[in-house]
């Protein structure tokens, strides 16, 4: 019997046991490749910039966290497709499959109307008076206009990995990395004495254009997968969308609310330049390299608690969460072995200019404190992810409410304002927000489950 087979009359996720160590790793492995598209277009991006000049490489970082803004807003939304998906196909609904991802493939390219004229009108405010207005708006401007191509992506990872095929996933997203490095470094430096170097403008677009490479090869297999799935049913259904974007719009309002704050942490230290922005810029590359993992964890445990709630095994949601949590803290004690043995030559990478030893120090001691903000990211995110999965995405918006209303933006501010904190201390001033909502999400879990699992026993009885 093959392994198709198998999965298909067992009705399971993968191969492996439900909610094990093993099938986290399963689903999870390749999709940290499918993730990892978007975060090495990045960390590409930036390591060539810095090649061609740090101060473009300021440009670039500063301007990406500003389109994250518009990016996570509508990918969050489209992203539930995964708890619908998941949970219809728990509960063996295969004609919905296809539909539910169809609404939010019309919703990507609906979101054009919002995002575009929204953030060509905030390009010129973002970065007046800054000394990277330029290219930083340029960036900005470009990734603009291919805004619907990540929500789009989104929508199309979310089906298959709804369905436990990541590996499918892996294996586009991995194609889409390697047209992203040449086209990176063609547009960047120029090649061939017919493309002039275009710098900033080169790296937007060679984003743009491997983003939009990524979603055509997904929308390709899509469109293959069985009529059973409801495929052909491509017309806007208004009762399936109203429960995707309902459903998708809280964990995008929380999502974007902490980009905001994020966003008003990057501008401040933005104005205070100099080394700050220096220690900033070299960690969000690093955070670009181990992001994908935590990325990966939180959708295939969504993936795990939507599809184990249809089938109401709500014991195995609790061993995936404890499984989740040890691949999770395996890949903390790996980072911590690769910053051990490889820091010195990986800063190499970034920093070809002159730097003063003092700010060398600086970027040094902020990794230290960006490895342990890997580990308490990824707590938080498991949290986080377990509530969405169970469709608590209003208890979510509001928990991420107050913890960044809280926690976020305020002890940056008083941290480099007022108490005039060196410039290593912009990650360790993170651990607050990642670890304030995680008992409180746990324990909202807890009691959810609890009480879906009451309902099912009076359901049982009567």
């Amino acid at each position: 019997m093959t392994t198709l087979t198998r999965r298909a009359s067992q009705h399971t996720l993968s191969r492996h046991p439900p909610g094990s160590i093993r099938e986290m790793l399963a689903l999870s492995v390749p999709l940290v490749f499918s993730i990892f598209s978007g975060s090495l277009m990045s960390f590409c991006d930036r390591l060539f910039i810095s090649h061609y000049a740090l101060h473009s490489l300021k440009a670039v970082t500063t301007a990406n966290y500003f389109c994250l803004l518009f990016q996570v807003g509508i990918s969050g939304i489209a992203s539930m497709a995964q708890v619908c998906i998941g949970k219809s196909y728990g509960e063996r609904k295969r004609a919905l499959l296809g539909p539910y991802c169809w609404q939010m493939i019309w919703f990507s390219f609906f979101s054009m109307a919002i995002t575009l004229p929204l953030g060509l009108g905030l390009a010129p405010r973002l970065f007046r008076a800054t000394e990277i207005a330029f290219d930083g708006s340029l960036y900005f401007t470009i990734l603009m206009y291919g805004n619907f191509l990540f929500p789009l992506g989104t929508t199309l990872s979310a089906y298959f990995t709804g369905l436990g095929k990541t590996k499918l996933v892996g294996i586009c997203a991995f194609g889409a990395q390697v047209v992203n490095i040449g086209l990176n470094y063609l547009l960047i430096f120029g090649a061939f004495s017919k493309i002039p170097p275009l710098g900033v403008k080169g790296a937007a677009l060679g984003t743009v254009f491997s983003q939009a490479i990524l979603c055509f090869a997904l929308l390709v297999l899509f469109l293959k997968e069985p009529r059973e799935h409801g495929i052909s049913k491509r017309s806007i259904n208004k009762a399936l969308f109203k429960e995707v974007l309902f459903l998708g719009l809280p964990k995008s309002l929380a999502r974007t609310l902490g980009f905001v704050f994020w966003a008003l942490v990057v501008n401040l230290v933005t104005r205070l330049g100099g080394d700050y922005l220096l220690v900033l810029s070299i960690g969000c590359s690093v955070w670009l390299i181990y992001s994908p993992i935590i990325q990966a964890i939180e959708q295939v445990l969504i993936a795990q608690v939507a599809f184990y709630r249809g089938k109401k095994d709500y014991a195995i949601i609790w061993k995936a969460v404890r499984s989740s949590t040890t691949v999770l803290f395996g890949c903390f004690l790996l980072l911590g072995i690769f910053f051990l043995l490889c820091l010195e030559n990986f800063l190499s990478f970034f920093i070809h200019e002159a730097v003063q030893p003092q700010a060398l120090a600086f970027v040094r001691l902020s990794c230290l404190w960006l490895w342990i903000f890997f580990f308490l990211e990824g707590v938080n995110a498991i949290a986080l992810g377990l509530l969405a999965g169970l469709s608590l995405t209003w208890f979510r918006l509001r928990l991420s409410i107050v913890s960044n209303v809280l926690t976020a933006y305020p002890f940056h501010y008083l941290g480099f304002q007022y108490w005039h904190l060196n410039p290593d201390k912009i990650w360790m001033l993170c651990w607050i927000c990642m670890v304030f909502p995680v008992p409180i999400a746990l324990t909202k879990a807890k009691n959810h489950i609890k009480s879906l699992a009451a309902r099912q026993d009076t359901s049982a009885k009567a």
